[in-house]
């Protein structure tokens, strides 16, 4: 069989960048696709459904071998949304990654709305000002990120497509996915790191999650070792997990 297709979705405010240490272990097999341009006032939910119907993979390459679906914070939103449309029109996914993101609406904490709501009414100018003078310096601090991750992450700021960060950031704010909501025939795995101040993960999720010890929330760029053996062990347990539930 040949390998399996991953499909991985940046964060607010990142591109394919950040996912720079997975390219380098998955190589063709990992696709990181560019986001198409959401409608003014879209949800995530029907930004997903208008994007599930023109994907980059046609709906044959999903029938021919394991497509998995995944992302980072409001990428991995992204992915559960795409799961779902998929699901209910019968193209097969193999599972969904959760990397440092949200499973359901109930792990968004409230402090994230207002600084949303704050966000729109400031103009983009000092938004982008703070992004690269506060932002990149919080995230390199706090995470102990590199010399050369940091690169990285200013280039993403640099170079920031601010509409679509700021209707993601509003979409996500926005997002109303329940529990019950969630994929029921598509495998949902979770990685969070331990110390993750964007988005910590909730008491009642951390039996769902495999936790990364010292991670916050760049894990794909701190701990990208543990990270691409998650995502390779999830990959390679799979046929095995759904051998043994068709017995």
């Amino acid at each position: 069989m040949k390998d399996p297709r991953i499909v991985l979705f940046p964060g607010l405010g990142a591109n394919q960048e950040l996912f720079k240490k997975q390219k380098q272990e998955f190589g063709d097999q990992l696709l990181i696709p560019d986001y198409p341009v959401p409608v003014k006032d879209e949800s995530l939910t029907d930004y997903a459904a208008r994007w599930s119907r023109e994907f980059p993979i046609s709906e044959s390459e999903f029938s021919r071998g394991p497509v998995w679906l995944g992302g980072l914070s409001f990428g991995g939103m992204l992915a559960i949304e795409l799961a779902k449309h998929f699901e209910s029109r019968g193209i097969p996914v193999a599972g969904v990654l959760l990397i440092s993101c949200p499973r359901t609406k109930d792990a968004i904490a409230p402090r994230f709305q207002t600084q949303v709501s704050a966000l729109k009414l400031m103009p983009e100018g000092i938004v982008r000002a703070g992004m690269k003078q506060m932002g990149v310096a919080y995230f390199s601090r706090m995470e102990s990120l590199s010399p050369e991750d940091t690169k990285s992450l200013e280039a993403m700021v640099a170079n920031l497509n601010y509409g679509f960060f700021l209707w993601s950031a509003v979409a996500s704010a926005r997002w109303e996915l329940t529990e019950e909501e969630l994929p029921k025939r598509i495998p949902l795995h979770q990685l969070h790191g331990e110390k993750d101040g964007v988005i910590p993960l909730p008491q009642k999720h951390a039996p769902l999650a495999t936790i990364v010890p010292g991670g916050a929330h760049l894990v794909v760029y701190t701990h990208a070792p543990e990270v691409n053996r998650w995502i390779r062990e999830r990959i390679e347990d799979a046929p095995a997990k759904a051998a043994r539930t068709n017995l």
